[in-house]
């Protein structure tokens, strides 16, 4: 009997009793592995937090046998995935009247804190400054994201500190 196992490419994470190793190119969907290691696409992987300590249901093909998983460890996610958040990176960001006639683009890099109630907090601009106030757009469009679904350690919400780079073009 083959009994497959679903990974979150994204997590880079593999529940599994024997030890499988799996590589995935698009982080942004989860894959299939059986035990014979056929690796077969799955539905897109979307973050809910509603089932959060239900992440991965793991389903033997007999339908009376079934394994219910939680993932312990998790990083701080936008509650509506990767590709939302690049989707809202790129819809917001958008270059001050200074910038555009000093023609400055780049990546600023954001720093900050996702708490465990999923609120932003401690937002600061790590590494280089573009200026022209591209600094304080960043800032504030970090600012007004929703809240993020936590990191998970050990089963439980945690602080953590973590950062995104926004680039203007």
């Amino acid at each position: 009997m083959r009994i497959p196992f679903l990974i979150p490419a994204a997590l880079g994470i593999v529940l599994a009793t024997s030890a499988l190793h799996v590589q995935a190119k698009d982080a942004s969907y989860g894959v299939f592995v059986t035990q014979d290691t056929t690796v077969t696409p799955a539905q897109p992987f979307k973050e809910d937090p509603v089932v959060l300590d239900q992440y991965l249901k793991l389903r033997a093909e007999d339908s009376v046998a079934q394994a219910y998983t939680t993932l312990k460890n998790l990083p701080p996610r936008y509650p509506a995935g990767k590709e939302a958040l690049n989707a809202y990176l790129k819809a917001h960001a958008i270059r001050t009247k200074e910038a555009r006639k000093a023609d400055i683009k780049g990546k600023v890099g954001i720093l900050f804190v996702v708490k465990a109630d999923g609120e932003i907090r401690d937002i600061q601009v790590y590494g280089k400054s573009l200026g022209y106030g591209l600094d304080d757009v960043a800032i504030d469009m970090v600012r007004k994201m929703p809240r993020w679904l936590p990191a998970i350690e050990d089963g439980k919400a945690i602080n953590v500190l973590t950062h995104i780079p926004i680039e203007f073009k």
